[in-house]
């Protein structure tokens, strides 16, 4: 942590200091001993680097007093609120709030003031592209012969990887943090090497717990692919349930397809695109009920979206020969969106996290 620079971190991720534009969309990952004390190090070296801050009004900092006198305890208390407000108005966003000079003094008939504090908004938002991932100091190497862990044998077939390897954890990290851009790409590439990899998930065995090299013919074998899916539709769903953000990773997805249509007209990538958007358009209509006053306009602007872009999309390949081929790639695309078994980022991050998004609102 010493050595870290999280001056440039910020830089890096969000070089225009704008806490609700992702057109950068840059990643950053740390591998290591990232524990839970490494995360509030890190989080305390980023609100250092932090510049905005505020002086928070002194009838905000204090509190009435009949019975009891102005502490350090009531205070700390009226500064969560104060943080958890900022929070609920601006739920994408991390605050802080940090005691200047712990001054009580009366400002009125039983009002009191604690003194000076500040609220620092961090220069980055819990959308960022920030993961960590923790690698135990006497684990081998996250490379060593393919995938290899303490706990689990080697899968022989050469393409093949087991779920549970901190191999798997470290490419899905890398596919995590890539930009919308990078993995449109990825999705249109049907030549990419890396296409013949299979992740395979490791059932226990029924005597005494112990571990099995036996595929799980219960859990589908993993692709890249499906990896890649998979984090584009979790970029597209974390943006949206934030109130205070707007549609612009899916803004961003239309608007590289559009200027690069050609370059999805084939079954991996048009499949691709359909299932990550057909997914993400169901996903968010159950879960708006429950927020459905915060996401409902929010709702509709999707809905629109979404089917201008098909409208295009629909009328650049009725020019194409396989017309109907896409069609029915785009049908089925439709279907396996509501797949029981599909996949969940934060379900196959067993060693990683977004610290960001789930930095305590404290």
């Amino acid at each position: 942590m010493k050595s870290l620079n999280c001056k440039d971190v910020i830089k890096h991720l969000n070089p225009t200091n704008d806490l609700f534009s992702n057109k950068t969309d840059s990643g950053f990952l740390f591998v290591g001993d990232t524990s839970s004390a490494f995360v509030e190090a890190l989080m305390n070296e980023l609100y250092k680097h932090t510049k905005t801050s505020t002086d928070i009004p002194e009838k905000d900092f204090s509190d009435y007093f009949v019975m009891n006198e102005p502490s350090k305890e009531f205070m700390n208390e009226r500064l969560k609120k104060i943080v958890a407000q900022n929070n609920k108005d601006y739920p994408s966003l991390l605050f802080r709030a940090l005691v200047i000079d712990y001054a009580p003094k009366s400002i009125g008939w039983t009002l009191y003031t604690y003194g000076k504090a500040v609220l620092k908004r961090l220069e980055l938002s819990r959308l960022h592209r920030l993961i960590t991932m923790n690698v135990a100091e006497d684990s081998n190497s996250i490379l060593d012969d393919r995938g290899k862990d303490a706990n689990y044998e080697i899968l022989k077939d050469k393409n093949r990887f087991a779920v549970e390897s901190k191999f798997f954890d470290l490419v899905l990290c890398i596919i995590c943090g890539l930009s919308i851009h990078k993995k449109l790409d990825l999705l249109s590439n049907e030549k990419l090497p890396c296409n013949d990899w299979l992740f395979s998930f490791k059932e226990a065995s029924t005597s005494k717990g112990e571990a099995t090299t036996a595929v799980s013919e219960k859990k589908k074998d993993i692709t890249v692919l499906d990896l890649v899916r998979a984090a584009l539709y979790d970029d597209l769903k974390r943006e949206y349930f934030f109130k205070d953000q707007k549609l612009e990773r899916l803004d961003i997805m239309i608007k590289y397809i559009k200027d690069h249509m050609k370059q999805f007209m084939n079954e991996q990538a048009f499949y691709s695109i359909w299932l990550v958007l057909s997914r993400f358009v169901s996903h968010t209509y159950w879960r708006s009920i429950n927020v459905i006053s915060d996401l409902s306009e929010k709702r509709k602007l999707l809905l629109q979206k979404k089917e201008a872009f098909e409208k295009d999309v629909l009328g650049y390949i009725a020019e194409f020969t396989s017309y109907s081929k896409l069609l029915k790639d785009k049908d089925r695309a439709t279907i396996d969106a509501e797949d029981k078994q599909r996949l969940k980022i934060q379900d196959l991050m067993k060693r990683a996290s977004f610290p960001l998004e789930l930095h305590s609102l404290q």
